[in-house]
């Protein structure tokens, strides 16, 4: 009697052997992308973080009040499973002259929440980012 491919596949155990190879692989895939995704979150939260810091600040008239408005900014800032803290929000040029601007660098560190076995110093990442945005804040003056 003869045997089906399938049949023989199955005696021999080279199904199961295949699908455990590509469960393996598609687990890793996942892992990854659960990676990535924590990579755009992180980022796209230091990017937002930093542009409401400089909207902020831009309505302000010194940079003494800038500075503080920016602390405000950091210290309600909400952290979670990704985003583990906010290194660095500062204001690096404040220019109240016409045409002139307020720029805030800010600097967060995410957790990966699967970070790659044997190298801890992958599972953290720092991200950076910069805003600029025109004074809107200033009083007019009398000509």
């Amino acid at each position: 009697m003869k045997m089906g491919v399938a049949q023989q596949r199955f005696q021999s155990g080279q199904g199961l052997a295949e699908l455990l190879c590509g469960m393996t692989i598609l687990v890793l895939v996942a892992l990854f992308l659960i990676d990535l995704f924590a990579l755009a979150v992180g980022a796209s939260f230091n990017d937002e973080l930093a542009k409401r810091a400089a909207r902020a600040a831009a309505s302000k008239a010194s940079g003494n009040e800038a500075t503080v408005v920016v602390d405000q900014v950091r210290r309600s800032c909400p952290t979670n499973g990704i985003v583990e803290k906010v290194n660095t929000l500062r204001v690096s040029k404040f220019d109240a002259r016409p045409g002139g601007g307020v720029r805030v660098r800010s600097v967060v560190s995410i957790r990966l929440p699967i970070p790659v076995p044997f190298c801890r110093s992958l599972g953290d990442v720092s991200f950076r980012a910069e805003a600029e945005e025109p004074i809107v804040g200033l009083e007019a003056r009398a000509m």
